[in-house]
């Protein structure tokens, strides 16, 4: 019995890799793509910081130019505490000088051996 010989002109190759058509863009697209998007990124990120220090200098000085009209409002507050006080302490003061006319004074001292004296003014 002869032996089993190959075909002539060999056996059809054997397909063991599949074929699949590639699916998206190629990663050097991807790559340059992504750059692309980071930039503009960076480029907005930076825009926005300088808004922010432009804003925070804006309020740093809308402040200090407030200091003076706030200084002026505490001032007037002060005076007009300091006069409700002098108009308070002149009533108490009236009111008790009134007071004295019609009540006896009681009057403490402190006696030598420790116990406390009290004596009718």
């Amino acid at each position: 019995m002869p032996q089993d010989m190959p075909p002539v002109g060999g056996y059809a190759p054997v397909q063991y890799k599949r074929n699949l058509p590639a699916s998206g863009f190629r990663p050097g697209t991807w790559l340059v793509a992504m750059g692309v998007v980071m930039t503009y990124g960076f480029y907005k990120l930076g825009q926005g910081i300088k808004e922010q220090n432009e804003l925070a200098r804006e309020k740093m000085w809308s402040r200090i130019h407030l200091i003076p009209l706030l200084q002026a409002e505490e001032d007037r507050d002060l005076v007009r505490r300091h006069l409700a006080d002098q108009a308070r302490e002149k009533e108490l003061l009236v009111a008790s000088r009134m007071a004295s006319k019609v009540e006896p004074v009681l009057e403490t001292a402190l006696e030598t051996d420790g116990s406390i004296k009290t004596t009718i003014v």
